[in-house]
């Protein structure tokens, strides 16, 4: 939910092989910032 805070080792979210078009385990990842997509790989180190 927007504006909450999160610290290491909180569950943020699940991944799984769910839907039709779905090939295999996989997660959908975001980052949102004042309604504007950021690209994660530029904040966290992979």
């Amino acid at each position: 939910t927007t504006g909450d805070k999160v610290k290491a080792g909180d569950i943020i979210g699940y991944y799984g092989n769910t839907g039709e078009v779905s090939f295999g385990d996989h997660l959908h990842f975001e980052i949102w910032h004042n309604g504007t997509p950021i690209d994660p790989e530029k904040l966290i180190n992979f």
